[in-house]
């Protein structure tokens, strides 16, 4: 093993294990809803998971895309965004997020529904 290898093991060591960490998180996380943003309407995962943990008020949330059936090009862009318990004040979460959403993607058609 040469000196470049040993530096470079710890990083992919420690990367190996935050991705083995995030795994266990969304596999223990509920879907709360699936958003919908037609009309051309697209927002990054990073940001959704940022509005979401500030509509629910808690940092233990994942986001992910669904991608939809194998081999066919959805018309829009759907995700889930999921928690660990369901929400105490659904219908409180669901207004702050749909706004929160809004004031992103004004331009965007929004479909939320509840999965819970």
């Amino acid at each position: 093993m040469s000196i470049e290898d040993n530096k470079l093991r710890p990083a992919t060591i420690n990367r190996n294990v935050m991705l083995a960490s995030r795994k266990r998180q969304t596999d223990s996380m509920l879907p709360i809803f699936r958003i919908r943003f037609r009309n051309g309407g697209s927002i990054g995962p990073a940001l959704l998971r940022r509005l979401w943990s500030l509509a629910l008020g808690s940092e233990d949330v994942s986001v992910s895309r669904d991608e939809g059936r194998p081999h066919q090009m959805p018309a829009y862009h759907t995700y889930v965004v999921s928690a660990i318990a369901i929400p105490r004040d659904m219908k409180s979460v669901e207004t702050t997020l749909r706004r929160l959403l809004q004031e992103r993607l004004a331009v965007a058609h929004i479909d939320l529904a509840s999965m819970v």
